[in-house]
């Protein structure tokens, strides 16, 4: 019998049964061989229980790190392209206010005008020295990217952004909350990194080499519980209870095609989210300042239509 080709759960369903039938405990505990065996198979049973829990708990948590990171990211996202079209906006709008008020011979108020839109400029530059190219970004440069960007920020940058209203928030209320979601991005990044290392490293109690050993004491004590079985006195049915179960389990993984083979000993893969985390509604945006123009630079490639 090749009991590897068990799956884990398979393998405690099995050993479950035998431990909660009396009848079987009976007899085999009349024996010393028997006895001996019985309590081997619960000590297995439990480890083998314990660690594949902890594996499942483990994958759990990590899936739902990963959903996290996910939703965090579309956040992180959204907010980017939001305060970068704003900002582009602002500008915009200042500088045809100051055209129209140029045109109409302007009392010479035009100068705080200036000032107003080179502060805008000098602060979207900050923001996006790239464009929108932040949102192409792996989740890690992306939360990388946080403490680089705060650190740009001066205190008049940071007051020009309260200052501007954009529905119920300001900008600055924007940016608390894409400079939270992008470290929060990190945040959960680390953690998932340690879990993942933790799945894979040998000597971790959720690796797969540690549960891998759990199984391979299951299937020792399993196959000297057949051996006993045939050295001691047992009546029809209690053998029948050992050996029956796990022979038809096998028949019928023998009999599922090679590819719906539970394969119970390969590795777990898990892919490295967020690698290329390439946003792909940045593609389908009709607005040709996406990326800070097409040489992707500063807000500048954006309003050469606007001096004209």
């Amino acid at each position: 019998m090749n009991l590897s080709k068990l799956n884990t759960s398979a393998m405690l369903a099995h050993s479950r049964v035998w431990m909660e039938d009396t009848s079987l405990r009976t007899q085999l505990a009349t024996h010393p061989l028997g006895a001996a065996i019985l309590e081997k198979i619960a000590e297995v049973h439990q480890d083998l229980g314990r660690k594949q829990s902890e594996r499942n708990a483990a994958e759990e948590n990590l899936e739902g790190l990963r959903g996290d990171m996910s939703a965090l990211d579309t956040e992180h996202d959204s907010i980017a392209r939001v305060l970068y079209h704003h900002l582009l906006a602002f500008i915009e709008m200042e500088e045809v206010n100051l055209v129209n008020d140029n045109g109409a011979g302007g009392d010479g108020a035009d100068g705080n005008a200036q000032h107003r839109i080179d502060a805008l400029r000098v602060l979207f530059g900050r923001l996006f020295p790239n464009g929108l190219d932040i949102v192409r970004r792996s989740y890690l440069e992306e939360a990388g990217e946080v403490v680089a960007r705060d650190q740009r920020l001066t205190q008049a940058e940071r007051d020009l952004m309260a200052a501007i209203q954009v529905g119920n928030h300001t900008l600055a209320d924007l940016y608390q909350r894409w400079h939270h979601a992008g470290s929060e991005l990190g945040r959960k990044g680390h953690e998932r990194a340690l879990l993942k290392a933790s799945l894979r490293h040998q000597g971790s109690a959720t690796s797969r080499a540690v549960l891998r050993e759990a199984r391979r004491q299951w299937i020792r004590t399993v196959t000297a519980l057949f051996e006993i079985v045939e050295l001691i006195p047992l009546d029809r049915e209690a053998r029948e209870a050992v050996l029956g179960p796990l022979e038809e389990s096998l028949r019928d993984l023998a009999s599922l095609p090679r590819n719906e083979d539970s394969a119970p000993e390969a590795e777990t893969e898990f892919p490295d989210d967020g690698a290329g985390d390439v946003d792909s509604d940045i593609g389908s945006d009709n607005a040709p300042n996406d990326g800070g123009g097409p040489d992707g630079g500063g807000p500048d490639a954006g309003f050469a239509a606007v001096g004209d």
